[in-house]
């Protein structure tokens, strides 16, 4: 396997690209034949996919095609996005608001405790500081850092169009 991971780096780019990107499909589509007959989801097979031909496992696809890629995983954010918004139903959200927004909130919180505690533990075991200090910086990170995702559950539910 070394050998075709080898060959590739030796070509141009623009082989080097198809082929990595032939060998990504192809892999993900063998993979869903077999998870299909163990009754398990497609995204199984395309996460094993990418584990086994990645450099952590056969390391079939050189580094730079994959961090090339990058920009890949927002595309399909963005259509996993737009997918869930045909399910959306105004009677439904109009009866559930207020469930949503509790569970927004109570994520915020519980997202910034736990992350929190960890912080605050992992800090407090490298500077050997008290638990209490280190949590209250800690926090404040988890805070500023779960603030900007914490609202994009409910932003679909204003939006019209």
């Amino acid at each position: 396997m070394s050998a075709l991971h080898n060959t590739l780096l030796n070509l141009p780019p623009v082989p080097t690209v198809i082929i990595s990107v032939a060998l990504m499909l192809f892999s993900g589509f063998l993979l869903t034949r077999i998870t299909k007959l163990l009754r398990l989801p497609n995204v199984t097979a395309y996460i094993v996919a990418g584990i086994l031909i990645g450099p952590f496992g056969l390391n079939l696809v050189p580094q730079n095609i994959i961090d090339g890629t990058d920009f890949l995983s927002d595309i399909a954010l963005a259509f996993i996005a737009f997918s869930t918004g045909e399910f959306f139903k105004l009677s439904v959200l109009k009866k559930n608001g207020m469930k949503v927004v509790w569970i927004t909130i109570l994520e915020s919180v519980l997202a910034s405790v736990a992350v929190s505690a960890g912080i605050a533990d992992r800090v407090a075991a490298m500077t050997s500081s008290h638990f209490a200090s280190s949590l209250t910086l800690s926090f404040h990170v988890s805070r500023a850092a779960a603030r900007p995702i914490s609202p994009l559950p409910t932003q679909g539910c204003t939006r019209h169009g």
